[in-house]
């Protein structure tokens, strides 16, 4: 957990330039579920290759928005997710940015970028068979739209690609969730 913290800690750190820290506040949180869905590479008659979403698993998580970042439109947020699988949980800290492309009267979308740090822990088989823990970077490719339900509060939905080194590690989510204190 120490580890995780420094890690998380470093990645926030690591993207911050002193002009832009005093703009940097508090502006929304957001807490999410969803599926995170995985994929095996296959190779098929002829040499083509394909394959095919062969894991479905619970995600659970949750963001800051800390406010713009470098440009106007540009947003700075935080986040932490929990993938749960029957043997495995995966707990990730993310650092992405958010351009709002889109903003209208009581919605707006987004697309952005940032990396992740995604720790991977088995649990022991029935059969006694273990793996080892893992930890991976990835690439986190976030689009989103966000609509107002009250003056503090929306709903999201949000599509994330996780990319990593190996693509069995990569992954595509689809998250549906509410955010508190959000301009819309």
């Amino acid at each position: 957990m120490r580890r995780f913290l420094k890690v998380f800690f470093l990645l926030l750190l690591g993207v911050g330039f002193a002009g832009t820290a005093e703009a940097l506040s508090f502006k929304e949180l957001g807490v999410k579920a969803g599926l995170n869905l995985t994929r095996q590479q296959q190779l098929g008659f002829g040499g083509q290759v394909g394959g095919q979403f062969d894991t479905a698993r619970l995600v659970l998580g949750g963001h800051l928005v800390l406010g713009p970042f470098m440009l106007e439109k540009m947003t700075l947020v935080p986040g932490a997710d929990v993938v749960l699988e029957s043997n495995a949980r995966v707990f990730s800290a993310n650092t992405e940015f958010w351009y709002f492309f889109h903003e209208g009267a009581n919605s707006r979308g987004y697309g952005g970028g940032g990396i992740g740090v995604h720790f991977h822990r088995f649990d022991a088989l029935a059969n006694g068979q273990t793996f080892p823990n893992t930890t991976k970077i990835t690439l986190n490719v976030p689009f989103g739209y966000q609509q107002k339900l009250s003056d503090n509060m929306g709903w999201f939905a949000q599509f994330k690609l996780v990319i990593a080194d190996d693509e069995r590690d990569s992954a595509l989510q689809l998250n549906l969730g509410l955010a508190f204190g959000g301009k819309y």
